[in-house]
């Protein structure tokens, strides 16, 4: 956690996901913890990533803004015949159009260990579907929510792909090599 003065009465504060509920799980059910991955693999299993936050600091604070950071590792797309994508609009690259595009969500936090490959979706934190990989996305009325209700301590949020594989036999996935949340906030 890193804080920081932007003013007198609020504190600027950039959260890291809490590592042993920070995974990527695999629809068979396996949690890798070495890496943040969305998307499909060869034998097409798909990938989902999953980040946990600890609000637990914001209780009663007056949150002004809250901001998912995304850092890009890694876009593979299926093969070469994939790259050209569209002429004029649309994705770069047949990736996003194959698994139906990217969505981040907010997913019901349990407190006994990581969700499992489909957890309850509370609520989506993308707009639409994505065909770009993230780099930023708004979250302060669900973090004002937070801290104003004062009970809950984690927000958890899930990146994945609406198709889970398109059965090609290709890895198609995308990587972060960090996800933060920078919130500003006046302390209670």
């Amino acid at each position: 956690m890193l804080r920081s003065q932007p003013s007198p009465s609020t504190t600027a504060e950039v959260l890291v996901p809490v590592a042993h509920e920070s995974r990527t799980i695999r629809s068979d059910g396996a949690a890798l913890a070495d890496i943040a991955r969305a998307g499909d693999d060869e034998q097409n299993r798909g990938y989902r990533a999953f980040w946990s936050f600890d609000l637990s600091d914001l209780r009663g604070a007056s949150v002004s803004s809250a901001t998912l950071e995304f850092g890009t590792g890694a876009v593979v797309a299926s093969h070469d015949l994939d790259e050209s994508g569209f002429a004029e609009q649309g994705p770069s690259s047949k990736l996003w159009t194959q698994l139906n595009g990217l969505r981040i969500y907010q997913v019901r936090y349990l407190p006994d260990g990581l969700p499992q490959y489909d957890p309850e979706r509370t609520s989506e934190l993308t707009q639409a579907a994505l065909f770009e990989a993230p780099t930023r996305i708004d979250v302060t009325n669900l973090v004002k929510a937070y801290a104003a209700a004062g009970e809950a301590e984690r927000l958890q949020v899930m990146a994945a792909f609406q198709r889970d594989t398109n059965p090609n036999m290709f890895a198609e996935y995308i990587t972060w090599t960090s996800v933060r949340l920078a919130i500003v906030y006046a302390p209670d």
